[in-house]
């Protein structure tokens, strides 16, 4: 027995579509599967935010507070929306956590960061646009995990189906032997048949046409059908 392979050889030809369908549908289930992932992973956010900055003034060390602002449109200044802890700077974005907005502000209204203000102007302060809340786990390991284990598992299925399980093998053995006693037709007869339907097809519409031309042109001598 090759490899646990029940009846080895028998039933090629059907083993083997039988398995590269059923791999495709693995493969179309993994897809899926990757994508569903990357959907849940999205929604499955971190307490770590990612914010864009611009017009960039000093540095933000690891471990700074700092005030999330809104913008103003009429010239005033600035209002606070609430506070965050620096994590990482990256130079044109920041990553924060911590963030402890106050009653009615949302991460959305954040228009630009700043060193709180003690006794002059703050040292650090950027613009800032879109936070984005990173999700908890990065989305490429779940989607990679998710397509890994469908595959694996269905491999596992497609080879104790066509190879191993004593009952499915020999159904599918028992199903090629039925095929080679089919009577296939040959090439000769195959391409006579469709040169036979395309010239019955052809005569058909041809004739139909010249009917429905002949009532066409008789409606319109009764006066039935206006000429256009």
């Amino acid at each position: 027995m090759a490899m646990g392979l029940h009846k080895p050889g028998q039933g090629y030809w059907m083993r083997v579509l039988t398995a590269a369908f059923g791999a495709a549908l693995v493969l179309a289930t993994g897809g899926w599967a990757w994508q569903q992932m990357g959907l849940f992973a999205n929604r499955l956010t971190g307490s770590t935010w990612r914010i864009p900055l611009s017009n960039v003034r000093g540095v933000a060390n690891e471990g700074l507070v700092l005030d999330l602002m809104s913008g103003s449109s009429d010239g005033a200044a600035p209002t606070r929306l609430g506070s965050a802890t620096v994590t990482q700077f990256l130079g044109d974005q920041v990553l924060v956590k911590g963030v402890r907005l106050d009653p009615g502000a949302v991460m959305g209204q954040v228009q630009g960061v700043r060193e709180p203000v003690i006794g002059g102007a703050p040292g650090f302060a950027a613009g800032a646009t879109n936070a984005v809340n990173l999700p908890l786990v990065e989305p490429l390991y779940l989607q990679a995990g998710a397509m890994v284990t469908m595959v694996a598992i269905g491999a596992l299925l497609i080879y104790l189906l066509v190879g191993v399980r004593r009952r499915p093998v020999e159904f599918l053995i028992a199903t090629d032997g039925e095929m080679r006693k089919v009577n296939w037709s040959t090439r000769r007869e195959i391409v006579g048949s469709t040169w036979v339907v395309v010239v019955a097809s052809a005569l058909i519409a041809t004739v139909l046409f010249v009917i429905d031309l002949v009532f066409y042109s008789f409606f319109q001598l009764v006066g039935i059908i206006e000429k256009l």
